[in-house]
């Protein structure tokens, strides 16, 4: 196997543990403080409402799914990222569109520092490998890349002269 395909191999096989129970069947990772599966299905296209609340924890987000739409509610920009993300991860593809189950989500990150570290200088993975971890870490709500670019070992930086 090679490095490139190793890196987020191993990164999804740490982070499965992190996922929501099988029975509920909605598939999200990380598993949300507070979920309330209201039942029924949104299949609208329209943009999601967001809008911001202060009193809601820093990263914190509440996303409520509802025949009539969607609603975001998030303290801050990362906030409302990690709802969209949610909702990515809850879009089920039925005959060409995408339904969304009905549901109210209530989540802010446990941790303040949620990272993966890179160590490019001894062990180069390349930027298709990077770009695939930056994707991954988003999917797993995750904010900080620890990218170790330069050693003793190597150099990554490309130096005219």
């Amino acid at each position: 196997m090679t490095r490139a395909i190793l890196l987020p191999a191993l990164l999804v096989a740490f982070l499965s543990a992190f996922a929501a129970d099988p029975a509920q069947g909605l598939g999200l990772v990380p598993r949300p403080q507070k979920l309330r599966v209201l039942g029924g299905t949104y299949r609208g296209t329209g943009v999601p409402e967001c809008r911001r609340d202060s009193s809601l924890p820093r990263e914190g987000y509440g996303l409520s799914v509802t025949p009539e739409g969607v609603r975001i509610v998030s303290s801050t920009d990362a906030g409302r990222f990690y709802a969209l993300e949610t909702l990515k991860q809850l879009a089920q593809p039925r005959l060409g569109k995408l339904a969304f189950p009905c549901l109210e989500i209530r989540d802010a990150p446990r941790f303040g520092w949620r990272g993966v570290h890179i160590d490019d200088s001894r062990h180069f993975f390349g930027k298709a490998a990077v770009k695939r971890t930056l994707d991954l870490m988003a999917f797993h709500k995750m904010n900080v890349l620890h990218w170790h670019l330069t050693d003793d070992e190597g150099w990554r930086f490309p130096v005219a002269k």
